[in-house]
């Protein structure tokens, strides 16, 4: 009876191995971006997905690790890296943005990359999304179509499942366009930008 009561007393004692979702979460709340940067480094690229999300929730002192994480060779950990940068790194995020739209192998990498430009509303990379216009990709044609409309606020003849000559017509057309409203288009999102913080006497 002792010798039962004792068994039942260690297991009482025992706690279930810490999942890998309960450690990144456990890491996550610690703010402990090394930690998380260790675990996109292990080989099972699901675990690195979501330590690349939780780096997202970190704010700014993630960036570098998530920045590097945009150079992964497995493409779940670019994808999530892509979504995750702009939410760390805020409009200077969209150089690194745009270097992906044009030159990662995955469309779904591309995908995200066109996405998070148009919502860091990225003037300085139009000729990123002209390009993604014409991508191989439906998907990726279909998130530039957006972005582009939202970023110049009106929709286009722009049909992302057309012939290649109909999408580089118009991409022509937007390309020529682009110099005489581009003025007009900053001053319009200027407009929606918050003030900038005056300094404290």
């Amino acid at each position: 009876m002792l010798v039962l009561l004792a068994g039942a007393a260690n297991l009482a004692g025992c706690s279930a191995p810490e999942s890998d979702t309960q450690r990144i979460q456990r890491l996550a709340r610690k703010g402990d971006v090394e930690g998380l940067a260790h675990e996109i480094a292990k080989n099972d690229a699901t675990v690195g997905r979501e330590a690349v999300r939780a780096l997202a929730t970190l704010g700014e002192k993630a960036e570098p690790q998530v920045r590097l994480a945009l150079g992964d060779s497995r493409a779940p950990i670019r994808e999530a890296a892509a979504a995750a940068y702009p939410q760390v790194a805020g409009p200077k995020a969209a150089p690194d943005l745009a270097r992906l739209a044009r030159l990662d192998a995955d469309p779904d990498v591309r995908a995200v990359a066109v996405t998070g430009l148009g919502r860091l509303v990225a003037l300085d990379e139009m000729e990123a999304l002209f390009e993604a216009l014409e991508d191989p990709n439906a998907l990726v044609r279909r998130r530039a179509v957006s972005a582009v409309e939202r970023l110049v606020g009106r929709r286009y003849d722009i049909c992302a499942s057309g012939t290649p000559e109909e999408r580089h017509r118009v991409v022509a057309e937007l390309r020529e366009e682009w110099p005489r409203i581009e003025s007009h288009t900053r001053q319009y999102h200027e407009g929606f930008r918050p003030p900038a913080r005056r300094a404290e006497d």
